[in-house]
């Protein structure tokens, strides 16, 4: 059983799942409490309880014309769920195979807003939440039937049940007008009363029962801030005195729903305030990230963002400080406004850790906010900025490390929140990442740079050092053939000149002369003039290097040659004479000698 000290250790009554009744009383469940005696287990009371009574309390729930009721165990199985309920959730109904029965749970629809609220409902004691269904917003509401292990769950459309709730104000407003009118009704009535008796009575008795019909007048015409007045203890003050009471409880029954109306449409005004002033943030930091996404130079980068961040968000003032090579000051690098014009002309720049909320953030590494830097005590004054109430100041890092920070301040007081932390510091990440791609773009074109001058300083170099060996200064073609001239052998008169280029290094220059003077040179002559340069640098190039190659090729064949025939001597002798014979045959025209050194040669 399931009440036995195994299976229940906490001693607590249980309930079975529920079963058709074999005696044919419909479903039941077995309530199994276990019996102790002085902390012995003794045995287990049993009892067979129907749910007739549940499903008939259930199945009369009715708010609203679409809403249902059902009931689930502790495990999300279905107890009790009209039909409607199984065709929301997607799920066939239950069926009996004998006295047991095909249990479903609310887990086996495959409705992904059904299972989110599925979810919800068994894993938490009481819920309440919207969920779209079939297009129509509906709320499903749950809680904990006590004494039980059943939750209670309430499914109804929410245009239904605000019409509902909407129609409960608009009856209770109908029940005070009649109740007004009933009390009208019978204020007449007493008038009528009254005005017999005063016939009586006399003009003593009859004015204060005027008065008082006069304030009911007032009242069923709409002014609930009519009283009565009690001129004295008798039975027409008594009067006044329950009329006065009941027309009070009647205007603040109608001042507090008035009230509740109000707040409830103040709290969406301003909760949907705060939603569209978070969109708008959010696209203004697209709009700020393509922008800046763009612009790979410093130089440009870091105005454009203080100038975007400053037109996006209406800020009086912008600045970007970044840290300098010691990391002991946050120079100010960029900023829109005037005062920080000023500021960038004088080089401003702040101590880290010591000085405003921009030295803490670059040494903390974490947003400061200071709602009137008038009073913050880490404020630091600054005469160019005299408009200032409010800032905020964020790190600008790459992974752990701080580069600098992102200083935002306003002419408003108290115009930064907790919740603006969160969006300005996903901006302060995008102006980080832009700042660190462009430092990383300008050291790479520096280095590329300094790489070109290299190379071309090395050309430059290597082509002198071969035009020295080759002693060739230029060639002519004079239409016929082409021929090598010395300086002082061409006197020609050239209109048109063509550097030859290789790699950033000018390596000479292509003349052109024509036989008139006068000729001006268009457009395409110019540029196969230039194609040709191009191409012949490169060609005259390569057989440069060719020639070198060819050259350190034959000068290590040489050095090996001689290195094989001193390699082949075995003696002293013949390996000084082989290395003196190989040299000077390999250098003709030279003396070649070989001279060892002692210590007494050398004194």
């Amino acid at each position: 059983t399931i009440a036995t000290p195994e299976r229940n250790p906490d001693r607590l009554p249980q309930l079975t799942n529920p079963y058709q009744d074999p005696a044919g009383a419909g479903e039941i469940v077995t309530l199994s409490v276990p019996v102790y005696n002085s902390g012995e287990f003794k045995g287990v009371m049993g009892a067979d309880i129907t749910l007739t009574g549940i499903v008939d309390l259930v199945s009369t729930i009715q708010l609203t014309a679409s809403d249902f009721a059902f009931v689930i165990d502790k495990n999300g199985f279905i107890i009790y769920m009209p039909e409607e309920g199984y065709q929301v959730f997607g799920i066939e109904p239950q069926e009996e195979t004998g006295n047991l029965l095909t249990r479903q749970s609310l887990f086996d629809t495959e409705i992904p807003n059904l299972e989110f609220a599925a979810q919800r409902i068994v894993f938490n004691q009481a819920n309440l939440v919207e969920v779209p269904i079939g297009g129509i917003n509906t709320y499903v509401a749950s809680a904990a039937l006590p004494s039980t292990q059943y939750k209670l769950v309430f499914f109804a459309p929410a245009d239904e049940l605000n019409t509902a709730i909407l129609a409960s104000r608009q009856e209770v407003q109908n029940e005070v007008q009649a109740a007004l009118q009933n009390a009208g009704l019978i204020l007449i009535g007493l008038f009528i009363g009254a005005l017999l008796v005063s016939l009586v009575v006399g003009q003593v008795i009859t004015r204060p029962v005027r008065r008082l019909t006069n304030t009911v007048e007032k009242i069923t015409s709409g002014d609930l801030t009519a009283r009565a007045e009690i001129e004295a203890q008798d039975e027409a003050g008594l009067l006044a005195r329950s009329f006065n009471e009941m027309t009070e409880r009647l205007n603040s029954t109608l001042q507090g729903l008035e009230e509740k109306v109000a707040e409830r449409t103040a709290e969406l005004e301003i909760i949907s305030q705060n939603n569209a002033k978070r969109a708008a943030q959010f696209e203004s930091i697209a709009r700020i990230s393509r922008i800046i996404s763009s612009t790979q130079t410093m130089e440009k980068l870091l105005p454009q963002i203080v100038q975007n961040i400053s037109e996006e968000f209406g800020f009086y003032h912008v600045g970007i400080f970044l840290l300098d090579v010691h990391k002991e000051f946050a120079v100010l690098a960029a900023a829109n406004s005037e005062g920080g014009k000023r500021m960038l002309e004088r080089n401003h720049r702040l101590k880290v850790g010591e000085t405003g909320i921009v030295g803490f953030v670059t040494r903390a590494g974490q947003p400061r906010i200071a709602l009137d830097v008038g009073a913050d005590a880490v404020f630091f004054n600054n005469p160019d900025l005299p408009e200032t109430r409010s800032e905020i100041a964020l790190p600008l890092r790459v992974e752990a490390e701080i580069f600098g920070a992102l200083d935002v301040q306003s002419t408003e007081v108290n115009a930064f929140s907790e919740e603006d932390i969160n969006i300005l510091s996903l901006l302060a990440d995008q102006v980080s990442i832009a700042i660190q791609n462009a430092r990383s773009y300008q050291q790479s074109r520096e280095a590329l740079e300094q790489a070109e001058i290299t190379a071309a300083q090395m050309i430059e170099q290597q082509w002198n050092q071969f035009l020295k060996r080759q002693n060739v200064t230029q060639y002519h073609f004079d239409g016929v053939e082409a021929s090598q001239f010395a300086n002082a052998e061409n006197k020609q008169t050239h209109n048109l000149a063509i550097p030859l280029i290789l790699r950033g290094a000018q390596i000479g220059t292509l003349k052109l002369s024509a036989t008139d003077p006068n000729k001006t040179w268009d457009e395409d002559e110019i540029a196969i003039a230039q194609a040709t340069a191009e191409r012949t640098a490169l060609a005259i190039e390569n057989a440069r290097l060719l020639q070198e190659a060819q050259k350190r090729a034959t000068k290590e064949r040489t050095i090996g040659e001689i290195s094989t025939k001193i390699g082949n001597s075995i003696s002293l002798e013949s390996i000084i004479k082989t290395a003196i014979q190989e040299i000077g045959n390999t250098l003709p025209g030279a003396e070649v000698a070989i001279q060892f050194s002692t210590e007494s040669s050398e004194q």
